[in-house]
């Protein structure tokens, strides 16, 4: 048997800005702005969650991941090292914010506040290439490298 390389092609700003997902994540983040100067904590809470959800299919798709459900595959791309740990702990507590606001009714002006922030830091880390402005990256990249001939 044959074993090909599988070639990971960059994916630049410039090709995720043209995506509907992209579009959906930055009226997301709109969205929840607006819910939340209208007091409409417990929407803004929903918004999060869904915004989160599509940077992680997002990621997911981008790097092979297999999307099952959000926890598990929030901890696949942390474990396959696509995402850092601050990411991941963002991530987990949109997460459970948004199933707090469908589950529990919460309208919690502080929980929307707080996940509005994490929303907006993990939106500013995806578009510099997957690093928290909270803290240092769990993992460095490779330096690219020329190819010798």
């Amino acid at each position: 048997m044959i074993n090909f390389p599988i070639y990971r092609q960059e994916v630049t700003m410039a090709d995720i800005r043209n995506t509907g997902t992209w579009q959906r994540v930055e009226r997301g983040l709109s969205d929840m702005a607006n819910l939340v100067s209208r007091g409409e904590y417990n929407l803004a809470l929903v918004k999060s969650r869904q915004t989160m959800e599509q940077i992680v299919r997002l990621s997911a798709g981008q790097n092979f991941v297999v999307y099952t459900d959000l926890a598990d595959t929030i901890e696949k791309l942390y474990q396959g090292h696509y995402i850092t740990k601050s990411s991941r702990d963002a991530f987990h507590t949109i997460r459970m914010l948004g199933n707090k606001a469908v589950h529990e009714g919460d309208n919690d002006p502080q929980d929307a506040a707080r996940s509005y922030r994490l929303l907006d830091q993990e939106i500013n880390a995806f578009v510099s290439g997957g690093r928290s402005q909270e803290a240092p990256a769990d993992r460095e990249r490779p330096a690219e490298q020329t190819p010798q001939r």
